[in-house]
Formats: C-alpha cells, sequence, structure tokens
C-alpha cells in the first residue's frame, strides 16, 4: 500500500517539475534549506514542527528540525532500527520512512504495514507540502 501512493504521490511530483521547466519557473533541484523558508513546510516556527524544533527535548534528540543543517544530519543518518528504512534515502522517496510515516489514510491512521505513529501527531501535511519533501528527496536529499 505504501508503494502504491508514494507512487501517486511522485507521478504528482514529476508531472509538477515538468510543468515549470517547461514554463521556465524551475530553479533545478530542491535544497534542504529552501524548505526552511518563511511558509515552507520544515519552517522552525510551523506548528507542524515545532516539536522537533526544540519544544519537545524527546522529540527532537530522535529528529532535530531546528536548523537546516541540524535536520540533515539527522534526516540522513543511519536507518532506525525499529522500521529498518532510514528517514531519507536519497534519490529514492519510496524508500525513506520519513514519507511512511507522514502520508496517512483518510481516517488519520497510519498507512497499513507503516511502523510508527503518523507525523505530525495533530494535523496532517497538506498534499503539497508532502510532493515538496517528495520532490527534495528524489532530487538527492541535498542540504546546500
Amino acid at each position: 500500500m505504501v508503494t502504491a501512493v508514494l507512487r501517486g504521490l511522485l507521478s504528482s511530483a514529476c508531472t509538477e517539475a515538468s510543468s515549470r521547466r517547461r514554463a521556465g519557473t524551475d530553479a533545478g533541484p530542491l535544497r534542504l534549506h529552501t524548505l526552511f523558508a518563511p511558509g515552507d513546510v520544515f519552517e522552525p516556527q510551523a506548528g507542524s514542527c515545532s516539536c522537533h524544533a526544540g519544544q519537545d527535548p524527546l522529540a527532537t534528540a530522535r529528529l532535530n528540525l531546528a536548523t537546516p543543517a541540524r535536520a540533515w544530519a539527522s534526516l540522513t543518518r543511519s536507518p532506525p532500527a525499529t522500521t529498518g528504512f532510514p528517514l531519507v534515502a536519497p534519490r529514492r522517496p519510496s524508500s525513506s520512512h520519513l514519507l511512511h510515516v507522514l502520508l496517512r489514510q483518510a481516517d488519520g491512521r497510519a498507512l497499513r504495514g507503516v511502523l510508527g505513529h503518523p507525523m505530525p501527531p495533530d494535523e496532517p501535511l497538506r498534499y503539497p507540502e508532502i510532493v515538496t519533501i517528495a520532490r527534495w528527496i528524489a532530487h538527492g536529499a541535498r542540504l546546500n
């Protein structure tokens, strides 16, 4: 189920990227620091990331999203022992546990077969935000 959902998500991201290239508005591969811009998905003051940006010490210890450099180090470290998947597998969004936990069923539960709780816990990310993260991973999950 996860793979089918991610295929649809990536298809949407590729179509969007192709449209931007044809329109001449594509700035090239996404970099993590751009996802920290005000109003973007990893903005530290955004409610969806506040637990991992220092508000909750345990959440921040598990995944530090306080700065782009700390986030990159946290996201690209070795695989979590409980899942067998790295948080981010550069160029392989469907193998990235981060996307697995960001996606959820319509009723808010984790997708079938995904270990861990859906994140963020209260409100899911908007679809364009998940597509942006998938594009960043597909482009190589680069910091700068």
